[in-house]
């Protein structure tokens, strides 16, 4: 079958993560089963025009700003070479695709979460509400077409906006590359890892405000924030609070690390803190998790992914003393660690790419053949 995929990122952008990982792994998954793929997505620093990598043809044409304008005009020069498109449905730094508008194959359309509660941390209050209209309408635009989400939460909060249920599907990250390479063998520390892209609506402060009342009890604890540069406003604020907290020589913010940088990071750690209002799916637990740490999460993360009382500790989203109580007890008590450590690692293993293929693949049949 041929497939046209529209996201915001390939995988070899280095910018790269969360849903553009997610997104380009199910492409990556349906090359290697035989069928033409292509992927439409922003161009980077370095990047060609044009690429094939992983069986994927890789087509960028130009700035993820103007990628939604793009989009069209392609499509509309080579719509019979395709039989199905896969739209990723909301991004946070682009406009939306609209696909339906101009593109009368089947869709597949993907919807991480509802954003709501994401464009109130991000924006003023006028601005989120603007975005959570805008969003509900492009929901509205995609009935007719076959939504794909993450987990059985978030489809629950997709059909409660009103979208119908018999148009959801489930299908899981594939994580291709979200398991640990050789990872050497080090001490554990009193390692606390924060991992993301570094803007405003994932919240690290939490976890700089949580780490202020960890070290009462904990003094040699340290925070780790690593991510993707993206807001260097945000990141300025971050180091002026934990300056004034007292904690500059406790928090260390490290931008664009390497693949071995982080899981070496992750071998270290007692925990990973989560502190998004809400995650679609969050591979970073199941790679801390694949590493032996647990994690201490909000309860916007789905509970597919963070089991409380087994792999992680779920508390509140924005309860700072909530979540420094949990960290405080994976990095004081021993036996407390061991068992979710334990547990963290089976928890990782049940996540395999093999059901995800085969399930990502019997929805792009069905969805063609309802379609015709």
């Amino acid at each position: 079958m041929r497939v046209l995929f529209l996201t915001s990122r390939d995988w070899l952008d280095p910018k790269a993560c969360g849903g553009d990982l997610c997104t380009t792994d199910y492409a990556r998954a349906l090359a290697r089963q035989g069928h033409d793929v292509t992927l439409i997505c922003a161009r980077y620093k370095g990047s060609a025009r044009e690429d094939v990598s992983d069986g994927v043809r890789i087509v960028r044409p130009g700035g993820i700003f103007l990628l939604a304008l793009w989009a069209p005009l392609f499509y509309l020069r080579h719509r019979t070479e395709f039989d199905v498109v896969y739209e990723e449905g909301m991004a946070s730094v682009r406009l939306p695709y609209c696909a339906p508008l101009y593109i009368r194959k089947p869709i597949m359309a993907m919807w991480y979460q509802l954003n709501e509660t994401i464009f109130d941390e991000q924006y003023p209050r006028p601005v989120a509400g603007a975005l959570t209209i805008a969003e509900r309408l492009l929901l509205t635009l995609h009935r007719r077409a076959r939504l794909l989400t993450l987990t059985q939460g978030r489809k629950a909060e997709i059909v409660s906006t009103g979208f119908p249920e018999d148009r959801i599907d489930i299908v899981p990250p594939l994580m291709l590359d979200s398991r640990p390479r050789q990872v050497a063998r080090v001490e554990r520390e009193q390692l606390i890892v924060w991992l993301g892209k570094i803007r405003r609506y994932k919240c690290p402060h939490h976890a700089i405000d949580a780490l202020a009342r960890v070290v009462k009890t904990v003094p040699e604890a340290k925070l780790v924030i690593a991510g993707r540069r993206d807001d260097e406003g945000y990141k300025a604020e971050l180091l002026l609070q934990a300056r004034e907290s007292g904690l500059a020589d406790r928090v260390d913010i490290r931008l664009n690390i390497s693949e071995e940088e982080k899981w070496t990071l992750l071998a270290r750690a007692k925990a990973l803190v989560v502190t998004s209002p809400v995650e679609g799916f969050g591979i970073v637990i199941v790679e801390a998790n694949s590493c032996g740490a647990p994690a201490v999460v909000t309860d916007g993360v789905p509970e597919a992914t963070a089991r409380d009382g087994y792999n992680a500790i779920r508390v509140p989203f924005g309860d700072s003393a909530a979540m420094a109580s949990a960290l405080v007890r994976l990095l004081r008590d021993a036996r407390v660690f061991e068992t979710y450590s334990n547990n963290a690692r089976r928890h990782a293993e049940t996540f395999t790419p093999a059901a995800t293929e085969l399930r990502l693949e019997q929805l792009l049949a069905d969805t063609s053949a309802r379609a015709a």
